[in-house]
């Protein structure tokens, strides 16, 4: 399911209805889905931000909706940015596919096995975060700008070079 239709999911069920009336403050922050060894989404977690408590609600949506409890944010700025899905043009199934072919060209010996995708904002813009783990004991890390499909950044850590550091 695409990240829009599990949004859509999401805030018609009686589960956020429920939850949002006790935080209505609360704003989208975030989308995140496993990537199967088929290179298939998961079901995706959904994350709402609340700065009076500086507190995360994920939701995960699947065949139901769950709550998870909320929990502490871990962040570098004072506080997350508002993820605004008409900014997001690019869709995770096209994010994924571009890292593919990134990978295929510039990292051919780092073969995939599966991996994660983070929609969000970073540095004031909607990225995919995509990570892809490897054959060779790496990440392959992507970030795609969500409105454009432009790579921004791409680069592979492998676990021979955190031990190095």
């Amino acid at each position: 399911m695409d990240f829009n239709t599990a949004l859509e999911k999401l805030e018609q069920s009686d589960v956020y209805l429920n939850w949002h009336e006790h935080h209505s403050e609360a704003y989208l922050t975030h989308f995140f889905a496993e990537i199967s060894t088929e290179l298939k989404l998961g079901s995706w977690q959904i994350g709402y931000y609340e700065e009076d408590n500086d507190r995360l609600s994920t939701f995960l949506v699947d065949g139901v909706i769950e709550l998870e409890p909320q929990a502490d944010v871990f962040k570098k700025e004072k506080t997350i940015h508002v993820l605004e899905v008409s900014d997001v043009k690019v869709t995770a199934e096209n994010a994924i596919d571009s890292v593919l072919v990134l990978q295929k060209k510039k990292y051919p010996q780092h073969l995939v096995v599966k991996g994660f995708l983070i929609l969000q904002y970073l540095d004031d813009n909607p990225l995919w975060n995509v990570t892809l783990l490897t054959r060779t004991f790496g990440a392959l890390n992507v970030k795609i700008h969500a409105g454009s499909g432009k790579i921004v950044r791409d680069e592979v850590i492998t676990l021979f070079d955190m031990r190095a550091k």
